[in-house]
């Protein structure tokens, strides 16, 4: 039941902070939910985001009750087979902002059998949308124990859905901006290039799976305490004073500061290459927990999987984004790796003469004249060969 009068403001307080809250949590919305049910004492609490074209697999959060041992899963399915188009409160005749009530004793008599053998006498829903498309809709289940939904109960619910509809909106934005970023960094990835994000401190915020791996597989680099430590003592200076540049210069009105490049091992170990840049200035987020600097690096021996000509993945997409055949699409991985005609016969096990006749069919196919024309080619479809 609602909270009553002297105790409902802060209760309603508390659930729209938790609303706002909701878009940043794993399972959106899940402490709101919580909240929501606690204060209300219903058997569950749910919100479902609409995905309709996918066939009808919305995604949903719920908090329930501790004894409750519903399998919501299983009934969500047979609902939608047996069910749906008894529902009156259905997706298709909700109306965004609108809020319906529906008892097990109202409706058709499948159906009310369907919600009483799982407990439930009545359920509130309500739906709110994103201007972008999204829907979602909140569901609030009462146990055959409790009364009906009360006209202040409505109103309760009411106040609650322009709160909902405005954090939708920052959900959908959100989600959008998110996989944005995983796709672009998905790429930097792919070129097996490392990325640490920077703050005003030098601490990293962010470090992407590439850079990960690359400092898995080194001892000249090391991350404590949030911070990088180079073996070199020299590089670690140019890198604590590039970092310290461009912390600087960011808020004042010194001129912008300079890249800088800065490499590591070579002698003893494969070259580590280091792109120290400054961050784009958001002019409303800065301060030094914000983004200040980026760290790129790459371990320059190190070979891309797309150009391991012995992948038979590798070579099979070459051949079908050139036309080529297996054997043509390995001479040409080899090719574009730095080998030699003759050195890619050897490592073929073909003659010279028939490797020969490969890269005619080679340059033909892909309107090139030489070797130069084909490592640029296949390097610039690096992104393609995945």
């Amino acid at each position: 039941m609602v909270p009553e009068p002297e105790s409902s403001s802060d209760q309603f307080q508390r659930l729209v902070e938790l609303v706002y809250e909701g878009p940043l949590e794993s399972r959106p919305w899940e402490s709101f939910l919580r909240e929501l049910r606690c204060i209300t004492g219903d058997r569950a609490a749910a919100i479902t985001l609409h995905h309709p074209d996918t066939g009808g697999m919305d995604s949903y959060v719920m908090a329930a009750a501790a004894e409750d041992c519903v399998d919501w899963g299983e009934a969500e399915r047979i609902y939608a087979q047996e069910h749906l188009q008894s529902d009156p409160a259905r997706v298709d005749l909700l109306e965004p902002g609108r809020i319906v009530v529906t008892d097990a004793s109202n409706v058709a008599p499948s159906y009310g059998e369907f919600l009483r053998a799982r407990g439930i006498a009545h359920f509130l829903r309500m739906m709110f949308v994103d201007p972008g498309g999204m829907r979602a809709w909140l569901d609030v289940i009462r146990a055959c124990d409790k009364q009906p939904f009360t006209s202040a109960e409505r109103l309760f619910f009411g106040r609650l859905l322009p709160h909902l509809e405005r954090a939708l909106k920052l959900y959908a934005a959100l989600m959008r901006s998110e996989i944005a970023r995983s796709l672009y960094e998905e790429t930097v990835d792919h070129f097996i290039i490392g990325a640490m994000l920077l703050d005003g401190h030098g601490e990293i915020i962010h470090s992407n799976a590439a850079g990960n791996e690359i400092l898995a597989a080194r001892t000249d680099i090391r991350i404590r305490n949030r911070r990088i430590f180079l073996q070199d003592a020299i590089a670690q200076q140019e890198l604590d004073d590039a970092v310290a540049a461009i912390s600087r210069g960011r808020d004042s009105k010194e001129l912008a500061p300079t890249s800088r490049i800065i490499k590591i091992g070579g002698a003893t170990g494969s070259l580590l290459g280091l792109l120290v840049r400054p961050v784009p200035l958001a002019i409303y987020y800065r301060g030094d927990h914000a983004p200040h600097v980026i760290v790129y690096f790459s371990d320059l021996a190190r070979r891309f999987e797309a150009f391991q000509p012995s992948n038979v993945r590798s070579q099979n997409l070459v051949a079908r984004l050139f036309g080529l055949t297996r054997q043509q699409a390995r001479l040409a991985l080899l090719m574009a790796d730095g080998c030699t005609l003759s050195e890619a016969a050897v490592e073929m096990h073909v003659s010279e003469r028939t490797a020969r006749n490969y890269s005619i069919d080679i340059y033909q196919r892909m309107d090139i004249k030489r070797q130069a024309d084909l490592v640029r080619i296949i390097h610039r479809c690096v992104a393609l060969l995945r």
